[in-house]
């Protein structure tokens, strides 16, 4: 019975100290894992999975129910491992307010953007294209059409929109009738 369980992650090793300390304080002994990772450098955070914190087996209801009354663990909040919030798709038309949640009309919404792979691939025929097109005088037409019709593309191409709700911790996107 001493294997250690991840109970909550954070983006930052001093959030998990926080709870750390918490938890001592209440006489639960944790672990932090990956901390160095993230303090090495910040961005490393999201690669490692976040800062975890770990409990003994027979701690976690306990650890749990201390995170929760300290506000560290709120029920639908991203923070608890293995939560897969679900995206639904909304229909909209002109009239829609985008800025509103559709569930509870509350204008305490988040706009994530996901990057589309078609955009991706776009901007490296843009960024490769024209140093080829310079070094091959031969191939400078060809190669100065495609960037053209890459470029139209990419004007006509938009990143995913995917928003979500702090009110009612739903997630959603739109999408044109």
């Amino acid at each position: 019975m001493n294997n250690w369980y991840t109970v909550i992650t954070f983006d930052q090793p001093h959030e998990a100290h926080f709870a750390r300390n918490l938890l001592e304080a209440n006489g639960i002994n944790s672990i932090i894992r990956d901390e160095l990772t993230v303090q090495t450098c910040n961005l490393y955070s999201n690669t490692v999975g976040g800062v975890k914190l770990d409990v003994k087996e027979e701690d976690i209801d306990s650890a749990i129910s201390i995170l929760k009354e300290g506000g560290y663990i709120i029920e639908g909040s991203k923070n608890i491992e293995n939560e897969d919030p679900k995206v639904e798709t909304i229909a909209f038309n002109s009239k829609t307010d985008q800025s509103l949640c559709p569930y509870c009309k509350s204008d305490n919404i988040t706009v994530n953007k996901e990057s589309n792979p078609l955009l991706i691939v776009l901007y490296l025929i843009l960024v490769a294209g024209a140093p080829i097109a310079y070094l091959l005088n031969n191939l400078r037409i060809p190669v100065l059409i495609v960037m053209v019709i890459a470029l139209f593309l990419l004007t006509k191409t938009s990143a995913h929109k995917k928003y979500k709700c702090f009110d009612c911790n739903k997630n959603w996107r739109f999408k044109k009738r």
